[in-house]
């Protein structure tokens, strides 16, 4: 690859530690980072309130569940899955922190809904802003969908180019798997859903550039622009070598949620967040130099004990 830096990214939905552990070949199958599972759904089921699927084994402990993949990567180390009917996943111990891909949307989590909608469409603007001001903000790397930084709501429904045998198959298969789930059956009129293989399908997928000039799809623009600006001054400097024995996080509130860092510079990284539509009594808020919040007056009504919904603050500590 010549002077090409190569990073390997795998989909690891089984919580296998083993993949991204940095040692001798014949003791891992060393994989520079792999998306966090765990971290999109819990992420997915505060911001839309879906519990179906495989969102059931984060619809109990929600804010544990939260915290615990934010910091540590996994959320199922080993613990019963509901879902699946077994045990899921290795410790994360000694993980780099970079080992986690954060995300609150991607072609399969998109994709392989019935009709492609993304969380956009299902979810409360501001429970979306919320998440999107934590995963980019965070530690772990983030990746951004296709159009989400103007936070588009148009469909990405799932297509593929096949032989004319080869795609009803598909699209039964497809239908059939969905007629399996209630929750889907309810929701959705499955007799619309999408032709894979037809270029329709593939062409409204596309999205309409004239679109992203609308006053809204800029203002997620520049929230966007903005909080990565921010990650590249604060975060990105301060996590190489970071690893998930270097977190913690601990429960404020019902939906409340305190977690943090010590980076390579010996600062702390610390996130105080309200992750429910409703106010919520604060009980702790930490020191350190603002970051980023919400809104201007997030930690004023936190000192006073209040944290607004679907509200966020980040701060650092001990920097020069």
């Amino acid at each position: 690859v010549g002077n090409r830096q190569v990073h390997l990214v795998i989909e690891n939905d089984e919580n296998r530690a083993y993949y991204l552990r940095r040692g001798e070949p014949s003791k891992s199958r060393w994989y520079d980072a792999q998306w966090n599972e765990d971290f999109h759904h819990v992420m997915h089921t505060l911001a839309s309130g879906e519990i179906a699927g495989y969102y059931v084994d984060y619809r109990e402990n929600t804010i544990e569940h939260f915290g615990k993949s934010l910091t540590k990567g996994f959320s199922y180390m080993g613990e019963w899955s509901g879902y699946r009917g077994r045990n899921r996943g290795e410790d994360s111990k000694g993980l780099h922190a970079t080992a986690f891909v954060a995300f609150l949307q991607n072609h399969d989590q998109v994709g392989n809904r019935p009709m492609g909608d993304r969380i956009t469409a299902i979810a409360d603007r501001c429970a979306v802003r919320a998440m999107t001001e934590i995963f980019l903000l965070s530690p772990q790397p983030p990746l951004l969908f296709m159009g989400q930084e103007y936070a588009v709501d148009k469909p990405f429904p799932f297509f593929c180019d096949l032989s004319p045998e080869l795609g009803p198959v598909v699209a039964e298969g497809r239908r059939r798997h969905f007629e399996e789930a209630p929750y889907f059956k309810e929701l959705y009129d499955l007799d619309l859903m999408p032709d894979p293989a037809d270029e329709e399908t593939f062409q409204s997928a596309i999205i309409d550039l004239s679109q992203l000039n609308e006053p809204e799809r800029r203002e997620w623009h520049a929230l966007h622009k903005r909080l990565l600006n921010i990650r590249r001054k604060y975060i990105w400097p301060r996590i190489k070598g970071v690893t998930v024995d270097d977190a913690w996080y601990k429960v404020i509130g019902p939906k409340c949620i305190l977690a943090g860092w010590r980076l390579n510079d010996g600062s702390g990284l610390t996130l105080l967040a309200n992750l429910g539509p409703d106010n919520a009594p604060c009980i702790e808020v930490p020191d350190g130099v603002t970051v980023y919040t919400t809104s201007d007056n997030t930690l004023e009504e936190a000192r006073r004990g209040v944290l607004p919904p679907w509200s966020v603050a980040w701060l650092l500590k001990g920097s020069e």
